[in-house]
């Protein structure tokens, strides 16, 4: 009896397995493909699935569609094992390790010091104050990768809490362009503006985007000698590319 048994679920078993994808395929199949995300934060390019470094990234569409995301300090709140400081002149802290470095405002500018987060912007290695005192807006931005954990045998000295790469998009041989305005409360106000330029077909290309920001501080500070308003906010942002393909063939053809 239990050799029949074995038999029949044997045979059920062989049934299954040769009509199940058939049976999957004339169905318009129920599964779902998923996207490949694909990181370059670690200079080659691989699948998230072959990248050892614990890492989060955002593309383009995910940085529309995830509500409240402006600049880059906003993505870095809502990163995992990342606190990043309020009211104070601090980077972000990765996993227990503060990302400002060994000295800080005044004494970081005057000994070259550097952050121990690592802020790279197209490939440009940002400067402490730009990493400290800056805060990157998300206007014709691509993807951004938040890399935790030491990275400095990839991307240069002293990134010992971790690395954001930022990518603005690139040009294309295309016309277009895009406006956008908004206001805010605190006398928020914003105006960015891209646009993209063909200048020799499938040669040479450019794209020009920028960003202005203003409003003041929820913070009411005093004036100091050189400086009336200190909670005024003012931020310019101007970006450029050029992307260029030159036919680099040689015509070995002799009259």
């Amino acid at each position: 009896m239990f050799k029949i048994l074995r038999e029949s679920a044997s045979s059920v078993a062989l049934a299954m397995a040769v009509l199940g994808p058939a049976s999957a395929q004339e169905g318009g199949g129920g599964g779902t493909t998923l996207e490949t995300i694909t990181i370059s934060g670690e200079l080659i390019e691989r699948s998230w699935l072959r990248t050892g470094t614990s890492v989060q990234g955002l593309d383009e569409k995910q940085l529309k569609e995830r509500p409240a995301l402006e600049t880059v300090r906003d993505v870095l709140e809502d990163t995992v094992n990342m606190t990043t400081p309020t009211g104070a002149a601090k980077a972000p802290t990765v996993r227990g390790v503060d990302g400002t470095g060994p000295a800080e405002n005044a004494n970081a500018f005057f000994a070259g010091s550097r952050a121990r987060l690592g802020l790279r912007i197209d490939g440009r290695p940002a400067s402490y104050n730009e990493i400290v005192f800056g805060n990157p807006t998300l206007w014709d931005v691509d993807t951004i990768e938040v890399l935790r954990g030491p990275q400095s045998t990839l991307v240069g000295r002293n990134a010992i809490a971790g690395t954001v790469v930022v990518k603005t998009k690139d040009p294309v041989f295309a016309y277009s362009g895009a406006v956008e305005t908004s206001i805010g409360k605190f006398d928020g106000r914003r105006v960015s503006g891209m646009i993209n330029l063909p200048i020799i077909d499938n040669v040479l290309a450019a794209r020009l985007s920028a960003d202005i920001q203003s409003g003041t501080s929820a913070v009411s500070y005093d004036a100091f000698p050189g400086v009336d308003n200190p909670g005024d906010i003012r931020a310019h942002t101007l970006r450029g590319k050029l992307l260029a393909k030159p036919d680099l063939g040689l015509d070995s053809t002799c009259a």
